[in-house]
């Protein structure tokens, strides 16, 4: 019944809950392992696509390897 009353509240409603989707899988990786996904299909084609976890487990070491201080 709300729908008929105000159409725009819920696009706006919606628009708002898509953002917050995209930001939840930015903030846990998911939106980075899409983006590497389509990178290697788009630029290396004959290379194999790495599962969920050896991306993460990549991305782990390469974040948290080599000296991590100032001095």
């Amino acid at each position: 019944m709300w729908r008929a009353r105000w159409p725009r509240a819920e696009a706006r409603l919606r628009r708002c809950g898509s953002g917050v989707v995209a930001w939840l899988r930015w903030l846990n990786g998911d939106a980075a392992y899409d983006a590497f996904i389509a990178h290697l299909r788009a630029h290396h084609p004959e290379r194999p696509l790495p599962t969920r976890a050896e991306f993460y487990r990549a991305e782990t070491e390469r974040r948290w390897s080599g000296v991590r201080r100032c001095c």
